[in-house]
């Protein structure tokens, strides 16, 4: 019977192959592992929802092709199953993901976790603090469809601070979350956004999509100054570059000093350049190390080498002076 259901289900893809849908979607989830054969989302969960013999299709389960894995993952919140069933076959799917569609599709229909959320969000912590991309996007993805509301609003928040992974979906993930969550509760979410919680990249994108979002009326976005609370980027150099610069750093530990004029001060010679396009972390150190050059009583005070640096050199960084 398992490979009667497989073959069915088999056969019910390949006649519904839709060229075109498979080249867009094979472009939108690069890197899989398996074949795609382009079968519609709409297709799949009927054939989904069609399914009675879940614990046969399942018990020797072995995809090969993209669609029969995404199947795998609807027939859970499809299925009329236990909620220690769903739990287990959770535990079993979550680790088998491998795309960005396959979680968001799959999450799509656990609706199941509206009923019990108390036992469901307390679940959905062992995926948010997991180290692998895909089990944590299911986390959030998770929180985002079923717990953005008036009694998990500030547990979803604090998952968000929580979460520091490198992985580009988890990024997206986390920006989508907190856009939504800012189309249904501004202030606290926009609390968030200002406490600088989030890593660079996803703070401003989930400014990005708050800003590009249809929910959200012109005027609401104009009124709170999302802008002004966006971080600047900043361009990364490469190891040799940062190397170079460091040694043209070290250089301003050596200027050649002159007397100190009548009021005690000692102007300085620099007649080197900074030519790479240097990381924040550097331009930091040097407005640091100037700062405390600054305060150097031997040097001369406040209105001393500080003074004559910034009125007379021009020191250009990062397409900009650092000052």
């Amino acid at each position: 019977m398992e490979q009667e259901v497989m073959q069915a289900i088999r056969a019910e893809l390949e006649s519904n192959i839709d060229a075109k849908y498979r080249e867009f979607h094979s472009s939108l989830v690069p890197g899989q592992n398996c074949r795609i054969l382009g079968v519609r989302i709409l297709v799949s969960r009927r054939i989904a929802k069609a399914r009675d013999h879940y614990e046969v299709y399942t018990e020797q389960f072995n995809p090969e092709v993209y669609e029969e894995l995404l199947i795998r993952g609807m027939m859970i919140g499809y299925g009329k199953l236990t909620r220690a069933e769903q739990t287990a076959e959770l535990d079993r799917f979550v680790p088998m993901i491998n795309s960005w569609g396959i979680c968001d599709s799959s999450c799509a229909t656990c609706h199941f976790m509206k009923k019990d959320q108390e036992y469901w969000y307390g679940y959905l912590q062992k995926w948010l603090k997991s180290s692998r991309e895909y089990e944590i996007r299911f986390g959030v993805v998770c929180l985002l469809d079923f717990f953005i509301n008036e009694a998990y609003i500030d547990a979803v928040l604090e998952e968000m601070k929580k979460i520091h992974h490198d992985g580009y979906y988890v990024k997206m993930a986390v920006a989508w979350a907190v856009s939504i969550c800012y189309i249904h509760f501004p202030e606290k979410t926009q609390k968030l956004l200002k406490e600088n919680s989030l890593d660079d990249w996803t703070h401003n994108k989930t400014i990005q999509k708050i800003r590009e979002s249809l929910r959200i009326s012109k005027e609401e976005r104009d009124a709170e100054n999302l802008e002004e609370i966006k971080r600047k980027p900043y361009r990364r150099v490469s190891n040799i570059a940062a190397i170079r610069f460091s040694f043209s750093f070290l250089n301003l530990f050596v200027p050649s000093l002159k007397k100190p004029d009548v009021d005690g001060n000692i102007s300085c010679n620099f007649t080197f350049a900074f030519p790479e396009i240097c990381h924040i972390r550097y331009r930091r150190k040097i407005r640091f190390f100037f700062r405390q050059f600054q305060r150097d009583p031997v040097i001369g005070g406040v209105n001393g080498i500080f003074q004559r640096l910034v009125e007379g050199i021009p020191f250009c960084i990062a397409a900009g002076e650092i000052w």
